[in-house]
């Protein structure tokens, strides 16, 4: 199912492909020139072509869209002339080339991830629509249980390409946040170093453009002690431009949700089990259930770091990809640049933002430890609360409940 204003305009996105020189995908007289069929041609054959017949428009689109992809669609539809039609289609390919390039560059990590096991780990993660999950869930609704109170239940999934498809959900109690992103992170690396025994070289983040949770200098900073703790060699934060990042993980969800609409879940454990059985990644060969979990609680993370970082040099919105490594004599370097695409015309800008006190974080730990659990094992240590929100139903008020961790 497309998203396009109407069948003329992708008529026109036809059109614009043979005047590109991509004659291959035309069709071609006996002589074996190619020809581009005419408008009512293509749209007769989409009407009456059974095999097409399921190609449709959409008319809404559940997502929010590009600002810039909407301009587009304002001006071609106000456009008066053919020559301002044409401008727009110029200016909204420049766009679209662009939105392309930096998908291609997801693609490519995601590849090597798949392909090269040893050397790149590639995880994309992002919360799912909380309107899509609340408990009980009842496959026929009928008023009472429609109007019924019911408990959201938040869903956060991950995808580490190669390996395996991850699924937690947390309750209002845990606030919504960079903590809970690292929280899920943590417990991603925990589970694939206890299978495999070891971890990548380099560690690929697919995330999402909001300063909330991702695109802050928390997990910037997280990213950094990775590197600081040798745990990977280098760290690659990307993000794909606003309003198109919707992805791989988004089919994980519509999957889910589609599993959903055929059977009832009355709790957090059916939720769980309708990841398992309604999403299966597809680089695997065999049907491979996802790893799920219930989160309780999610560690305090950027208040320990907080004590650790600087500000930025720069508006942290300003870079599309960040890079963390470490140089020969040990100092953490953070790098960004506006566009993940590699182009000669972008070029890294490093950041100051680890200040001289953040080497007192290696001092932290024993270097000669080799294993990354025992090295994670100390750094739960040293996190001094977990943060709890108690959310009262009665009257909508949270308090903020700090507590030790347990060992």
């Amino acid at each position: 199912m497309l998203y396009v204003a109407s069948r003329v305009a992708v008529y026109e996105a036809y059109a614009e492909d043979f005047v590109s020189g991509r004659s291959q995908l035309f069709p071609a007289h006996r002589s074996g020139t190619a020809f581009l069929p005419s408008q009512s041609y293509f749209l007769r054959i989409w009407r009456t072509t059974q095999s097409l017949q399921h190609i449709v428009l959409r008319k809404f689109l559940k997502f929010s869209l590009c600002s810039e992809c909407v301009k587009f669609r304002e001006q071609r539809r106000l456009s008066k002339s053919p020559q301002e039609r044409l401008q727009i289609n110029a200016e909204a390919k420049v766009h679209h080339q662009y939105v392309n390039e930096e998908r291609a560059s997801y693609y490519w990590r995601r590849l090597q991830s798949i392909t090269q096991p040893r050397d790149y780990l590639s995880i994309i993660i992002d919360g799912a629509d909380q309107a899509a999950f609340a408990l009980p869930h009842f496959l026929c609704k009928d008023k009472t249980s429609a109007s019924a109170l019911k408990i959201p239940v938040h869903l956060m999934g991950a995808l580490v390409h190669g390996r395996a498809a991850y699924a937690f959900t947390y309750l209002n109690n845990i606030k919504h946040g960079t903590n809970l992103v690292l929280e899920c992170l943590n417990d991603i690396f925990m589970d694939l170093m206890a299978e495999h025994g070891e971890l990548p070289l380099v560690l690929c983040l697919q995330l999402d453009n909001t300063a909330k949770q991702n695109k802050n200098q928390f997990l910037i900073g997280f990213a950094a002690c990775l590197v600081q703790w040798r745990i990977f060699q280098k760290v690659i934060v990307s993000f794909l431009p606003v309003g198109h990042t919707h992805e791989d993980i988004d089919q994980m969800f519509s999957r889910i949700s589609g599993y959903l609409r055929r059977h009832d879940a009355l709790d957090r454990g059916e939720i769980l089990q309708a990841v398992r059985n309604g999403f299966h990644p597809k680089w695997s060969e065999r049907k491979i259930p996802a790893r799920t979990k219930n989160l309780t609680t999610a560690a305090n993370i950027s208040d320990w770091l907080k004590r650790y970082l600087g500000s930025l040099s720069v508006n942290v919105r300003a870079f599309q990809q960040y890079q963390v490594f470490a140089l020969p004599q040990g100092d953490v370097v953070v790098q960004g640049r506006s566009r993940c695409a590699v182009d000669d015309t972008c070029v890294w800008h490093s950041l100051d933002m680890l200040p001289n006190g953040f080497t007192k974080v290696k001092c932290l730990f024993d270097n000669r430890i080799p294993c990354v659990l025992r090295c994670f094992r100390v750094w739960c240590l040293l996190l001094r609360t977990r943060v709890s929100l108690q959310h009262n139903l009665r009257t909508r008020q949270r308090t903020l409940v700090m507590r030790r961790p347990h060992g």
